[in-house]
């Protein structure tokens, strides 16, 4: 056209190549699971395991023995699941804040990093407690399950109008 030339380059490929299966590789993460272990100290109802990353379920302690078997059934009636989370939670907030003190993420002065611990697992738990419990425990077995979060921001129109104050 006009004395331009252009050309172009076609392959035809009858069948892609499907993609190769890879394991699926580990992304980091604080937790890589969890397991029920009948032969862990009973004194101890849960513990973080660092070597592997998991947290390791006494399932010999009272108080865990009331509600799950030593593999762990039971979890998946309502006060199992509620006694796992809070074993989850409890496990994951006291690592944390372990890490944070010794990674000086958290004020911890000398001589008072165990306090310190205890300061943050405590406030970690008020935190975050609650979403592990959202994740492990039935709707239907949580109070919250028909209550609506609170709005936040700006009120919708209906509501602006509906809380206008009108003029006699």
């Amino acid at each position: 056209m006009s004395g331009l030339k252009a050309e172009a380059l076609v392959k035809i490929v009858s069948k892609r190549e499907p993609p190769t299966d890879k394991p699926k590789e580990h992304r980091g993460g604080l937790v890589s699971g969890y397991e029920f272990d009948s032969t862990a100290e009973p004194k101890q109802r849960v513990r973080f395991d660092r070597a592997s990353n998991k947290i390791i379920i006494a399932t010999q302690a009272p108080s865990v023995a009331a509600y799950l078997d030593e593999s762990g059934k039971g979890s998946e009636k309502a006060q199992g699941q509620v006694l796992l989370a809070e074993l989850i939670s409890e496990s994951v907030c006291r690592e944390i804040s372990r890490r944070g003190v010794e990674n000086v993420k958290f004020l911890a002065p000398v001589g008072a990093e165990t306090d310190a611990m205890q300061r943050e697992y405590i406030r970690l738990k008020n935190l975050y407690a609650h979403r592990i419990h959202s994740c492990l425990v039935d709707p239907e077995h949580r109070r919250d399950s028909g209550l609506q979060p609170k709005k936040r921001g700006r009120p919708s129109r209906e509501e602006s109008l509906a809380n206008r104050v009108t003029e006699v």
